[in-house]
């Protein structure tokens, strides 16, 4: 018995290709587990910081990071894994996973390391299906 959920694309059916669905059940999805946000704090001379999200899933699992940089006056932009500063310095945005947490990196160059900085981020952590 051929059962779940089928969402097909604009003027298509449900029982047609494969290729013509948006989602469907049938093959593995992403599953979230967690997700949240919050401010990576630096201070001026450390060279960057690092927060640690405990998950204990027992495996690594998939995840994604994106935030927010103060760029100029009052202005943010979205992080890059790299930020150019000028004399081939740059900052470098980072996260991955171990087995038990997750982990989001800044490291700053000498030119972005003279102040203290603020970094907004929001994170998911997902299943892996195959575990469950």
């Amino acid at each position: 018995m051929d059962f779940g959920l089928r969402l097909s694309k604009s003027n298509n059916n449900v029982t047609d290709s494969l290729e013509k669905m948006l989602v469907d059940s049938g093959y593995p999805l992403f599953k979230r587990f967690v997700q949240g946000s919050g401010i990576l704090s630096t201070t001026a001379g450390n060279g960057g910081a690092t927060v640690e999200i405990s998950h204990n899933l027992g495996y690594k699992p998939s995840a994604n990071v994106s935030g927010k940089i103060p760029y100029g006056s009052n202005k943010y932009k979205e992080w890059s894994l790299w930020d150019y500063q000028g004399l081939q310095l740059g900052d470098t945005y980072e996260y991955y996973p171990d087995t038990n947490k997750l982990y989001i990196k800044v490291e700053l160059c000498s030119l972005s390391d003279t102040v203290n900085r603020s970094f907004s981020y929001d994170y998911i952590i997902f299943y892996d299906e195959a575990t469950l």
